[in-house]
């Protein structure tokens, strides 16, 4: 029999939310920047802007000086925005597990690297409905793998570390969860998912 989880956190890109924009190439086509000097930019402001040390306005600004532009090009502000909201769809077969969890008595959270040009669209198209508590990183200043980001999961899910199960994408993530003490399970697909999840939890 699976030991009873009481509280499952789902992250939101490429877990609930499928069809996620290479935004790198984006930004970089749009600047006429190469896609790799992009990710050599972010991987320096991509952390404090995931973790809410920068506004909008205060992240372009500091993109700005990392290149040897005058002026930031037309639209900058709905880089961000714009692809996100017209690619990525909500994955409905994960939305049917989570309505299975809580139909059986558990919770369901997000738990999420985020920004607030992403938190805007997300909210309005109900991307976090049904999940309680939703930590987003950009609103609580910690992301993941930071263990302070799980310290506030496992406080605002008013759960034991025990009685949490962490889902994502992505491995490092999913070690962090696993070396603060929660168990998690490295996302692949919807059925894959399931079957993982009811070795851990009744559902």
């Amino acid at each position: 029999m699976p030991e009873d989880k009481k509280c499952v956190l789902f992250d939101v890109g490429r877990v609930i939310l499928k069809n996620l924009p290479d935004e790198h190439n984006i930004i970089a086509s749009a600047t006429g920047l190469s896609s790799e000097k992009v990710a050599q930019i972010m991987s320096t402001l991509k952390a404090p802007y995931q973790r809410g040390d920068f506004s909008d306005e205060q992240f372009w600004q500091e993109f700005k000086k990392h290149t040897q532009f005058n002026r930031l090009p037309m639209g900058y502000d709905k880089l961000w925005s714009d692809s996100f909201a017209r690619d990525t769809k909500i994955d409905t077969e994960i939305i049917k597990i989570a309505s299975k969890l809580r139909a059986t008595g558990h919770k369901t959270g997000i738990l999420s690297n985020t920004i607030p040009p992403h938190v805007k669209i997300n909210r309005a198209r109900g991307t976090y409905n049904g999940f309680d508590p939703v930590i987003l990183s950009c609103e609580v200043n910690a992301r993941k793998p930071e263990q302070k980001i799980f310290k506030i999961a496992v406080r605002e899910a008013q759960m034991q570390k025990s009685d949490i199960v962490f889902i994502d994408d992505d491995q490092s993530f999913v070690n962090a969860a696993k070396e603060f003490g929660i168990d998690a399970i490295l996302y692949s697909n919807p059925q894959q998912l399931e079957q993982e999840l009811r070795k851990r939890v009744q559902f």
